[in-house]
């Protein structure tokens, strides 16, 4: 029996490839027919010609159809991936220009209020005009291609081939296999539509995209959520309380910015909801209106109301700038409660977003007296665990800037116990920072022998790292022997520091300072 060309390969060897197979087919199959057509008609009557040819043709035409989509396939992914790539890249650009703006447009507004900033940072105003340009450019180029999408798909949706009823698209699949063809089923223009347009959002939207739609999904659902928890009749009077509360407040504050009997009248009316005030978004305004405007008599009633709530106020996004206020405008006698409501949870507060700032207010407006003493030193046994915290090493700056000299001294003792390790340390760095600005000359040169400004392997080991080299610019900056001692140091390193990056900062830093001086 002679097998078709077709037949053959379904019976090739495992270990022989799909065009080898091919070929030993056609091969054995032209031998075949040559030798039938020796013997005679009879012989050659018994080859399916017809049939055999027709399967050939069929099955190698749907393998080059095949490795023709899959081609295209291929290609179709790297170019998404290509273009992904490059949105990423633009917007990681994008993000860096606007954090330059924003840093630059800090030092515009600390210089419109008098503060010296420092000369590299008044240098960064002179690069605005070019990073707003590089800014447009991009924003620019984003506007050019949402149009150009905008374009093209207009011009893919005048192109779609529509039935006669405009209702149903028929789906064309080029192929011999007309089984296939009748068996899938028709699918309607917008879903073919919608179907395009999430596989194309697919393989274009970055992680920090899909991020932050899953974010906005999820505050939808926990706002769906408690909407269906909450009856129609209750979500009504909440928000009309919260509406009634925000005009109180606003009313109040008016009035408090009137003349006398208008201030008269509003402070008469926030008695009795000074904690429903301070605990507010709009009350709380309204009530440091009230402390600045008010005589001590009547400041004095109204704190009357916030004694015992000075902890939870502490940890309020609103309450914690009333008791800032206090500690600013009132004198101690009226303001001691907050002190002694802070003492036994200093530690706590001290760490929290909000608590930290009225520890900081404490200490720039210190009271002096027995119990603040007893509460910087329960603050201060603590002090090397808060100058590692993200919130806590604000307070201990500001021992160091406005403390008194025995706190200071208590500081920079802790401190020193673990020198090298906190000025490698992401917030314990600028705590040293400080002390090495705002210290007497000798707790200076005690924390520069604790950092071994005599060993020239710890000063250029120190300099080499991403927050010690802060630090050890502030040692050069200081001013005597350490500084000196430390620069000497620097320069005679100067071949392995510029080889790194944050060498190459310590080394502009000490050369511009000692340039200054």
């Amino acid at each position: 029996m002679v097998c078709a060309p077709n037949q053959a390969l379904a019976y090739h060897k495992p270990w022989v490839n799909q065009a080898s197979a091919w070929a030993l087919a056609s091969a054995s199959w032209s031998e075949a027919k040559t030798s039938a057509a020796s013997a005679g008609p009879a012989s050659m009557e018994s080859l399916p010609e017809t049939g055999a040819a027709a399967a050939c043709c069929d099955h190698w035409d749907g393998v080059e159809h095949q490795q023709h989509q899959q081609q295209q396939w291929q290609q179709q992914q790297q170019q998404q991936t290509f273009v992904v790539l490059h949105q990423q890249t633009v917007q990681k650009e994008k993000m860096k220009l606007l954090k330059k703006l924003q840093e630059i447009q800090k030092i515009e507004q600390l210089m419109a209020t008098g503060v010296n900033v420092h000369r590299l940072q008044a240098q960064k105003i002179g690069k605005k005009h070019t990073l707003v340009a590089q800014l447009e450019s991009i924003e620019q180029i984003e506007e050019n291609k949402l149009r150009s999408d905008a374009d093209k798909q207009h011009l893919t949706k005048s192109l779609e081939v529509m039935s006669e009823d405009h209702n149903t698209q028929q789906v064309v699949q080029i192929g011999n296999n007309a089984e296939l063809h009748e068996e899938m089923p028709q699918l309607q223009p917008q879903e073919l539509q919608h179907q395009q347009q999430q596989q194309n959002a697919g393989g274009t939207k970055s992680a920090t995209t899909r991020r932050r739609e899953r974010r906005k999904r999820a505050e939808k659902n926990y706002s769906a959520a408690g909407a269906n928890a909450a009856t129609p009749q209750e979500s009504t009077e909440e928000h009309a309380a919260s509406t009634s509360a925000v005009g109180r407040a606003d009313m109040l504050l008016d009035r408090l910015q009137g003349d006398g009997a208008e201030r008269r009248e509003a402070l008469q009316a926030l008695h009795g909801s000074v904690v429903e005030q301070a605990f507010s978004a709009g009350g709380c305004r309204t009530l440091q209106q009230a402390l600045q405007v008010a005589d001590l008599e009547t400041a004095s009633k109204l704190l009357a109301e916030l004694h015992g709530h000075v902890r939870s106020a502490a940890e309020s996004p609103h309450a914690n700038y009333v008791v800032q206020r206090i500690v600013e405008l009132m004198p101690p006698v009226h303001s001691s409660f907050v002190v002694n409501e802070l003492k036994g949870a200093s530690a706590y507060l001290a760490r929290h977003r909000y608590g930290c700032r009225i520890f900081c207010r404490l200490v720039e407006h210190s009271m002096g007296g027995e119990d603040f003493t007893e509460l910087m030193s329960e603050l201060l046994v603590d002090a090397l665990g808060l100058s590692r915290h993200q919130f806590g090493h604000y307070v201990m700056q500001s021992v160091l800037e406005h403390g008194s000299q025995e706190h200071r001294k208590q500081l920079v003792a802790a401190l020193c116990n673990d020198i090298r390790q906190c000025a490698q340390h992401r917030w314990a760095s600028h705590v040293i920072e400080t002390a090495l600005s705002y210290c007497a000359p000798e707790e200076q040169r005690s924390i520069a022998v604790s950092l071994g400004c005599l060993d020239q392997d710890a000063m250029v080991s120190l300099a080499l790292t991403q927050y010690g080299s802060f630090v050890m610019k502030a040692l050069i900056r200081v001013p005597g022997e350490p500084g000196r001692v430390a620069w000497a140091h620097v320069q005679n390193a100067r071949a392995q520091l510029t080889a790194h990056r944050y060498g190459q900062r310590v080394l502009e830093s000490g050369a511009q300072g000692f340039r200054e001086a």
